[in-house]
């Protein structure tokens, strides 16, 4: 028999500074802010636990991966009291988050995400504006400062 144990809390970090907004993420929960001027970013970011095993299927090898693992499941960003789309392309494929940090220079925003261990560990980095989600890179953390990976998001009307 397997139990489960789900945690839910919600994390606060609150800074003046435009790039220090940084929370250990293994929170089902967390909630980060940042304050640069008159502008204010709040992004939420929700989690859940999953087993490695059902996350990564044959890919999982015991002592690979934890035996739990967060997936993250839902991003908002707001911006001055208003909500961005954020694309599950964003996070849908982010797991093994370690932290998550919120920047906010001038009129660009960028939310980072750790995580994983070893040759398995990554860095996304998801740019917005004051209207919009604008760019995920991905980075491996063997080679940093070489993207594997970047998705480019415009604004259609209809």
């Amino acid at each position: 028999m397997q139990i489960a144990l789900l945690f839910a809390f919600m994390v606060v970090a609150q800074v003046s500074e435009p790039c220090t907004s940084e929370v250990l993420s293994h929170e089902v929960s967390s909630r980060l802010q940042v304050k640069d001027g008159p502008d204010i970013v709040t992004v939420t970011i929700t989690a859940r636990t999953r087993s490695s095993r059902e996350e990564f299927g044959d890919r999982f090898r015991r002592g690979q991966f934890p035996d739990a693992i967060n997936v993250v499941t839902e991003v908002k960003i707001v911006v001055n009291g208003e909500a961005l789309y954020v694309p599950r392309s964003v996070f849908l494929d982010v797991a093994g988050v370690r932290k998550a940090r919120v920047c906010w220079k001038g009129s660009l925003g960028q939310l980072i995400f750790n995580g994983g261990d070893g040759s398995e560990s990554f860095r996304v980095e998801v740019e917005f504006d004051r209207t919009a989600t604008r760019r995920r890179t991905v980075f491996s953390g063997e080679l940093p400062t070489k993207p594997l990976e970047e998705t480019r998001y415009h604004q259609l009307s209809l």
